[in-house]
């Protein structure tokens, strides 16, 4: 039996007709996990961006720990489903890549403020307390997709390649913790390089109120370079 669903997949990826008619079962598959994703997630961080303000945890904030828990869940029961060589490594890649996209758009759209028109909404102040909380956040959502792909016998590095997302979310999990300085430090390392300027500059602002000189240089900086 082992031996038998692989080859049995080799002969309906030889014929054309089996071949579409896979395709189309495979992306409404894919579909309908995307939207159990959006609903595991969406509806328990509805009021996480307007909770960044605060200087204690709050229920928001564990309302998204348990969203990032049930995703990842899910995730993870799916690779056990979708496990080579039932899939070919480039096709779990690229499905499952494309669901671990959707998982870190809908938090970088919840906290970063980027919409689905590519347009970018302003942050709310984001207090040092919230930022180390997302800071946790955001890489606990990292570490439990690369856990996804190695249970498959996959790697960060395919992960990184069938992602769209995984960029710009690995710079935004360095971003909580950081200065200033290490801002700037990152832009001149390329950190920050598949991000938006108005993205970052958004986040600079609310992470660093105060407006410091330091903090309008680095905007200048940081738009100019968008431009």
């Amino acid at each position: 039996a082992g031996k038998l669903v692989p080859q049995l997949c080799m002969f309906v990826d030889m014929v054309p007709l089996f071949r579409e008619l896979a395709d189309k079962s495979m992306g409404e598959m894919i579909d309908m996990q995307k939207q159990q994703i959006v609903d595991l997630v969406v509806p328990r961080i509805g009021y996480l961006a307007q909770s960044l303000s605060s200087s204690d945890p709050v229920q928001e904030w564990s309302d998204a720990e348990t969203a990032v828990d049930a995703a990842l869940y899910h995730l993870q029961h799916l690779q056990q489903t979708w496990n080579p060589p039932l899939l070919s490594t480039s096709i779990f890649g690229r499905s499952m890549g494309f669901l671990a996209d959707v998982l870190m758009t809908i938090f970088s759209h919840h906290v970063v403020g980027t919409n689905s028109a590519g347009g970018v909404t302003a942050a709310g102040t984001i207090t040092p307390r919230a930022c180390h909380f997302l800071s946790g956040l955001f890489d606990k959502i990292r570490q439990g997709l690369i856990q996804v792909f190695e249970r498959a016998s996959a790697s960060e590095q395919l992960l990184s390649t069938s992602s769209n997302e995984w960029s710009r979310f690995t710079a935004w999990t360095k971003v909580w913790e950081s200065s200033l300085a290490d801002i700037e430090r990152a832009l001149t390392q390329g950190v920050f390089r598949d991000v938006l300027g108005p993205e970052l500059a958004g986040l600079v602002r609310a992470m660093f109120p105060d407006g410091s000189p330091r903090r309008q240089n680095l905007l200048k900086v940081i738009l100019a370079n968008d431009s």
